[in-house]
């Protein structure tokens, strides 16, 4: 299979990273707090399932793993975007290492929900799919699309909670307004579809090992 997706990112977390952190926030109750305080690691064979899909398939954790890394990658510029275009709500001391790690932790615990609901929805769609893509054409058909057509409605719908964890709650938006739209929807998906396009490979690996 050949294919010329790429995406380079200066920050990576690592498998166990993610694995600890997909832990704690499929765990984690309604409610529950989104510190990014220290967890206990968790094993990927214990990794709970969300609720609905019953006896874990062999490729839930998995997929949920590679999603996570894309949105760990992802993040930094998409924060910085976000945060370049807002300066009017973050103001302009948001170099401090301790305000990224926020920003970070904020992102990462508001889209995780979204990846926890993608993932079995994704399986159902890709779960026939044995065979590798014979070209580019058909991974964009039988892959691409469907990933982007599951996963970017889902990234609209919590754009206002992404929105609200990175400003501590101070402002709330509306994505129907043309206006908001392009200040914090735009870096969102522009820069999240991209990684998500480059995931595509890792993704195909997962069903047709």
């Amino acid at each position: 299979m050949t294919t010329t997706y790429s995406y380079n990112s200066t920050t990576r977390t690592t498998a166990d990273e993610v694995i600890q952190r997909l832990g704690e926030l499929l765990a984690a109750q309604p409610g529950a707090s989104r510190d990014m305080g220290p967890v206990a690691p968790v094993a990927p064979a214990s990794a709970p399932v969300p609720a609905g899909v019953g006896e874990t398939p062999r490729w839930m954790v998995p997929l949920i793993g590679q999603l996570a890394q894309v949105v760990a990658q992802a993040a930094p510029a998409i924060i910085q975007s976000i945060v370049d275009n807002n300066r009017d709500i973050f103001g302009e001391d948001t170099r401090d290492p301790q305000v990224r790690e926020r920003f970070f932790g904020a992102f990462f615990s508001a889209v995780m929900p979204v990846v926890a609901q993608a993932a079995p929805l994704l399986g159902q769609i890709f779960g026939g799919n044995r065979s590798v893509p014979a070209n580019d054409e058909e991974l964009r058909t039988r892959w691409l699309l469907p990933l982007l057509s599951t996963v970017v409605p889902q990234l609209v719908q919590a754009a206002p909670s992404i929105i609200e964890s990175l400003t501590g709650g101070r402002r709330s938006v509306t994505i129907t307004d043309p206006n908001e739209a392009t200040r914090f929807l735009g870096p969102l998906l522009g820069l999240a579809i991209p990684a998500l396009v480059s995931a595509v490979p890792d993704i195909v690996s997962l069903f047709t090992e």
